[in-house]
């Protein structure tokens, strides 16, 4: 009986196989490691964005898609800038529309405003084909149609209703093409401000362009060869422009 009992306590007496001390440093061990493996993988994370012009894009995205998306507010706004310096020259010419000058400031505006309205008329369904419709299809039917548009103004004079019907679907297309997502479909959420001035950038390369060119050339030339002029320069960039986007439909981007 004696014999039993202190082999029980020997037993008893026994160290546990890990010490507390050993069970901490194992735990510590797990967390390290654990934590390395986290910051590897922020690291990787952060090797894997995809930098082009100092914009972080989406992992599809490549230059001339960058290069389309800063392009095209630009050539929208260049193109606008020079149907609002010429059309009131075309309209008061004898051998066009030969508005009076007592009544040209007020048909010019009448011509713009006419645009306005049917922009806003149109608003709900310019948004819903947008969405419907790929970014191939929505640029280049809004882009075609407006240089077409722009190349009609001299043939249709003395037409006062149809300019203005003309200048119309101008604007819309326009702001069709305006309302395309194209910086939150090609660049990532923290570069989107740098993408956004890459468009502003455009606009004001154009709106130079315009004025020091197109402006000027206008004066040496009939008012067909110039609207011709600028409206085949707007086609000829539009087809350059068409052939650098992605052409997929708004739900299949990136949500970031």
């Amino acid at each position: 009986m004696s014999e039993a009992i202190i082999v029980l306590k020997r037993e008893d007496d026994r160290e546990p196989l890990l010490s507390s001390t050993e069970d901490q440093d194992l735990d510590t061990r797990e967390t390290d490691a654990i934590a390395s493996q986290t910051n590897t993988t922020v690291k990787s994370k952060e090797k894997e964005k995809k930098v082009i012009l100092g914009v972080v894009v989406k992992k599809d995205t490549t230059i001339w898609n960058l290069i389309a998306m800063a392009a095209f507010p630009g050539l929208i706004a260049g193109n606008v800038s020079f149907l609002n310096a010429l059309l009131p020259l075309i309209l008061q010419s004898e051998d066009f529309y030969a508005i009076d000058k007592s009544e040209l400031g007020q048909k010019t505006a009448e011509s713009y405003q006419y645009g306005q309205l049917a922009l806003i008329l149109c608003i709900p369904f310019i948004a819903i084909f947008v969405d419907l419709n790929s970014r191939l299809v929505t640029s280049s039917f809004g882009m075609i149609l407006c240089a077409l548009l722009t190349w009609a103004i001299p043939h249709i004079s003395p037409n006062y209703p149809a300019l203005c019907f003309a200048r119309a679907i101008i604007t819309i297309c326009l702001c069709l093409v305006d309302a395309i997502p194209f910086v939150s479909e090609y660049v990532k959420k923290e570069s989107r401000g740098l993408a956004c001035c890459m468009g502003a950038l455009s606009v004001g390369i154009f709106q130079i362009i315009n004025f020091t060119i197109c402006i000027p050339y206008s004066k040496t030339v009939s008012y067909y060869e110039c609207f011709s002029t600028v409206a085949i320069s707007v086609l000829i960039l539009t087809v350059c422009l068409l052939l650098m986007i992605r052409n997929k439909k708004q739900s299949k981007f990136e949500d970031n």
